[in-house]
């Protein structure tokens, strides 16, 4: 009977799981987002300081890929390792469309989310977004706005349109008085907030 050296492809699979969960978290975006790692159970319990606190359980995500008998044989461990970057992207790609239904599900459920009811995006649409969401302010009191995510259609649209925005006078007035009622909720907000010993 060959030998099995179970302790090595132990060591090997943890490696190789290090290294594909490094390249995971290489997505741009991924990157922005705190990861906390359960060692056991089946749910967690998610909250915040603007969110319902409850249960979640949690969604698995998988991918699949192959490496064929005389690639192994051949190469070894590299035969899988150079798949590491195909199943990393798979799983960044699935990572974010889920994080993306999870934070849509919660922009329903807390009324931030705005519904363009397949009208064009144009100002009015920019400040009704603006003035679904809470803003808060650094200690110079300049607004910490808020990253926006917009399908590429969109976005090319604001980009487009942002700087014949900010030449009109009007619209910019709008914007200020906007950012002035903000900064009077953050006040309101601030002063009630409770601190610790």
């Amino acid at each position: 009977m060959l030998p099995d050296y179970p302790e090595f492809k132990n060591r090997l699979l943890r490696l190789l799981l290090r290294k594909l969960e490094e390249r995971v978290r290489d997505e741009p975006l991924l990157q922005q987002v705190r990861h906390v790692r359960y060692f056991e159970g089946d749910s967690c319990i998610l909250g915040g300081e603007n969110a319902d606190t409850g249960e979640t359980g949690f969604t698995e995500l998988a991918t699949e890929s192959t490496a064929e008998r005389e690639a192994i044989i051949k190469r070894g461990p590299m035969a899988v390792v150079e798949n590491l970057g195909e199943i990393a992207k798979d799983l960044q790609k699935k990572q974010v469309q889920m994080m993306f239904a999870h934070i849509s599900q919660a922009s329903e459920k807390a009324g931030t989310s705005v519904d363009a009811g397949g009208r064009p995006f144009d100002f009015d649409l920019f400040i009704e977004a603006l003035e679904r969401i809470q803003i808060d302010f650094d200690e110079d009191g300049r607004p910490r706005m808020p990253a926006f995510f917009v399908p590429p259609t969109i976005a090319q649209q604001i980009a487009t349109k942002l700087p014949e925005w900010e030449k009109n006078p009007e619209y910019k007035q709008r914007v200020d008085n906007l950012i002035e009622r903000k900064r009077m909720e953050w006040n309101d907000r601030e002063s009630r907030r409770r601190l610790v010993d």
